[in-house]
């Protein structure tokens, strides 16, 4: 079994598609391990542990990688994606909940990575998230090996009922569906094809790492004909820079108009090809050339009705940026291990930097949630919408109060400290609304019966 994320892939290539050349591992493989080594799939602890530590079994896997780069030469850099079953579905995205890697080129590394997919199958913030689906099983998922393309600029494209969202930067992906900075985003109407409105608070870019000598922080790098990019974030165990955009890049849009309409017309073919109507997917543009890096429905429609963006540098601390929306109330708690994620109150807000690993097992608790995520196309914006609470993102989560009760507002980005008696207040409003709400119920039951009854005669 190949999984959703690959099978998607492979009609999309035999359609004529634009996709990275693309090689899969199927599930059966991680399953024979396993069973070779008398491991029970239904004791996840036990499971995880042999994916951690049990790395003299892998000598075969380790042969078989060696030997498929040397078959496949002129690739010289590849990325490492899962692909599960229950992956990429119409109601339950796991949206970055399993394991990727980008930009690796040796035997060792391709082959720890392709371990961690399966290891990553069964991290206990997925086992949370997929108590939505019944019918999850864990199980090792399959493993995509792909192509890596030195990408010139990416991004992801939604179609939500009749809008088009096309969030955007130069460089890798990686930006935005991480949500780590902002993008060019333009929202489209369907169908005229007009652009409704286009904003950009773009300020880093992520790109490869392409020299073997680490650089520096505030060093100025090349790639490509982007030129003198300031590193802002890495470490040594980072197969890719996060670099500060030049003023010019800044405020230069990251797609031109052919661009996207090039875009939009291929996506519409990608969405007929798997009979998708609602869309999300992630692509990337190299030397002119438009690839399409993985699709899945959109599982959650976006609404996009009196949605505000603030410029991510804005002097005003009351605002981050809206992402799904909702009103919640409730004390601020700080998850960033698994000790304050286990201890997470049900009924707090969650604050993190993203969801993913052990955040969810406070997300599924939360009442709504503060992230640094800039962008509602992110891949802890489609989780928090499939969980179904508000959240704002962009937010410098070291001025959030730890314990402090906090009221936010994920259509307008809003967030301030409240008091005990706005939430009473907030809490009258709410039981009026839940009292006329009941009533107009009770009303239509009515109607119904008085229908029905007179449908009888």
């Amino acid at each position: 079994m190949y999984g959703s994320k690959a099978g998607n892939l492979i009609k999309l290539s035999s359609n004529g598609v634009v996709v990275p050349k693309t090689w899969v591992i199927r599930n059966n493989y991680p399953l024979s391990i396993l069973e070779k080594n008398h491991v029970d799939l239904y004791n996840k602890e036990d499971v995880y542990n042999f994916f951690e530590n049990e790395f003299t079994s892998y000598t075969e896997l380790y042969s078989e990688v060696e030997e498929f780069l040397k078959l496949n030469k002129e690739i010289k850099r590849y990325a490492i994606r899962s692909s599960q079953e229950y992956e990429d579905g119409e109601e339950t995205s796991f949206s970055g909940l399993f394991y990727t890697e980008l930009n690796l080129g040796n035997v060792a590394d391709i082959t720890n990575s392709i371990i961690k997919c399966w290891k990553e199958s069964f991290n206990e913030g997925l086992l949370e998230y997929s108590k939505k689906n019944k019918r999850f099983k864990p199980t090792p998922c399959a493993v995509i090996i792909q192509q890596f393309i030195m990408s010139d600029k990416s991004g992801v494209i939604f179609k939500s009922n009749d809008d088009i969202i096309i969030d955007s930067n130069f460089g890798l992906a990686k930006s935005i569906v991480d949500g780590e900075t902002g993008t060019d985003e333009w929202i489209i109407n369907s169908k005229t094809e007009k652009v409704v409105s286009y904003i950009s608070n773009k300020e880093k870019m992520n790109i490869p790492i392409t020299s073997r000598v680490n650089p520096n922080i505030n060093e100025l790098v090349d790639y490509k004909n982007y030129k003198e990019l300031k590193v802002k974030d890495f470490n040594n165990e980072d197969t890719v820079l996060e670099v500060e955009l030049s003023k010019q890049l800044k405020e230069t849009p990251s797609l031109n108009n052919e661009e996207i309409k090039l875009l939009v017309n291929k996506c519409d073919i990608v969405s007929k090809i798997l009979n998708i109507k609602n869309f999300d997917i992630e692509w990337t543009f190299e030397n002119n050339i438009l690839y399409i890096l993985q699709c899945r429905p959109l599982t959650k429609l976006l609404d996009l009705n009196n949605r505000i963006v603030h410029k991510s540098n804005s002097l005003n601390s009351n605002y981050g940026i809206g992402l799904v929306k909702g009103e919640a109330i409730g004390i601020a708690t700080k998850v960033y291990d698994d000790n304050t994620a286990i201890n997470f109150k049900k009924g707090s807000i969650l604050v993190t930097k993203k969801l993913v690993g052990n955040t969810l097992l406070s997300a599924s608790k939360a009442i709504g949630c503060i992230i640094e995520s800039k962008s509602p196309l992110s891949h802890s914006a489609i989780i928090a919408r499939e969980l179904g609470i508000p959240v704002i993102g962009n937010v410098n989560l070291e001025e959030i109060k730890d314990g402090e009760r906090y009221y936010i507002n994920g259509i307008t980005g809003e967030y301030r400290i409240t008091t005990n008696i706005e939430m009473d207040n907030e809490g009258k409003k709410s039981s009026k609304e839940k009292r006329i709400k009941d009533r107009k119920t009770r009303e239509n039951i009515k109607k119904i019966l008085i229908t029905f009854n007179q449908d009888i005669i």
